[in-house]
C-alpha cells in the first residue's frame, strides 16, 4: 500500500519534472530566436549607417 503510493507519488513527480524542463527548453529556444532576431535588426541597422 505505502510502497504502491510512493510509486505513484514518484512517477507524477517525473512527469512533472519533464514538463518543467520542456517548458525550459522552449522559453531557452524563443530567448535564442530572439537574440537571433536582435543581430539580425541589428546587422541591417549597422549596414544603413555605413551606406
Amino acid at each position: 500500500m505505502f510502497s504502491g503510493l510512493l510509486c505513484a507519488q514518484n512517477g507524477s513527480q517525473s512527469e512533472a519534472v519533464k514538463q518543467a524542463q520542456q517548458r525550459q527548453a522552449k522559453m531557452m529556444q524563443t530567448q535564442f530566436f530572439m537574440q537571433q532576431l536582435m543581430q539580425l535588426n541589428f546587422n541591417s541597422e549597422l549596414r544603413k549607417e555605413l551606406h
